[in-house]
């Protein structure tokens, strides 16, 4: 149990013995790794002039973790987690979680996680806030996104996913007209060896703040931008930002005529595209 009132930072990682634990809902930045079954679901929150009552209760409800100043989340090897909102854990209940104001979400060897947010829990969760994602090796999750929150991520600028091997897709099955990444700075993607295309149409004409682009090995990938050539030829009219790419190992990807047309960004100062074991390096004046 955590008592100081003024904690604004946590990390715990590979506590075996710690059973029933309770953060104080002020808390700003929230580092958790090789939590178990049983401690994941025995996670409560509690504000500061109600603890003393929470301490001496006889039992604790499955009440919401609630964060509303919580900016960082970093979850680390909770194996048997299988969703973050809300929290589901292999065998295990379900304890929703709120972050309104979340700004930075970092998830590694989470390797039962199938889901980040389930359609069930949107009307709950707010992601305006949210600037950086990083997920690393959470093998079963198929997206990183569902479709129903992918117009409240105008704030995103730092997106990286790496060996991610079973993901298809970023945002689920984006069959709309419209989603804006209109603050995206920086994408890089590594090892995902089921993901075809990088992004669907629909973000096609709000990427005009990317200025760095990777992607490497990704054994499947056939697109940058899912689409037509018309769209293509349009969106690579407002790529004004885009300064470098990189492009590496990527045997599926298609011609010149469907996603090198993306590259034509006049502000564009390096492209390095790997062919086979030759590194090929294009400086821009």
């Amino acid at each position: 149990m955590l008592t100081q009132s003024s904690l604004q930072k946590l990390k715990v990682h590979n506590c075996p013995q710690l059973t029933h634990f309770i953060i104080l809902t002020t808390i700003q930045e929230l580092v958790i790794g090789k939590m178990t079954n049983a401690q994941l679901s025995n996670l409560h929150s509690c504000k500061y002039e109600e603890l003393e009552q929470y301490q001496t209760s006889s039992q604790h409800h499955p009440l919401p973790l609630c964060f509303p100043n919580l900016i960082l989340l970093d979850i680390l090897q909770c194996k048997s987690l299988k969703s973050l909102f809300p929290i589901i854990v292999a065998q295990g209940s379900s304890k929703q979680l709120n972050a309104p104001n979340l700004q930075t979400l970092r998830m590694e060897r989470c390797f039962r996680m199938e889901e980040i947010i389930q359609d069930s829990q949107v009307s709950t969760i707010s992601f305006q806030c949210l600037r950086e994602v990083q997920v690393t090796k959470c093998n079963k999750l198929k997206f990183l996104f569902p479709m129903c929150v992918a117009n409240s991520l105008g704030q995103l600028q730092t997106l990286m996913i790496e060996r991610c091997f079973g993901m298809e897709e970023i945002i689920q099955d984006s069959q709309v007209s419209t989603i804006s990444f209109q603050c995206l700075r920086e994408v890089r993607v590594t090892e995902c060896n089921k993901l075809k295309f990088l992004f669907p149409m629909c973000v096609a004409n709000s990427l005009g703040q990317l200025q760095t682009l990777t992607i490497e090995s990704c054994s499947q990938l056939q697109e940058i931008i899912q689409g037509p050539d018309e769209v293509l030829i349009s969106m690579s009219q407002g790529l004004a930002r885009l300064k470098n790419v990189e492009l590496i190992n990527l045997p599926q990807l298609k011609g010149r005529e469907r996603n090198y047309i993306v590259l034509t960004s006049a502000s564009l100062h390096l492209l390095k595209v790997r062919l086979s074991s030759i590194d090929t390096y294009y400086r821009f004046n």
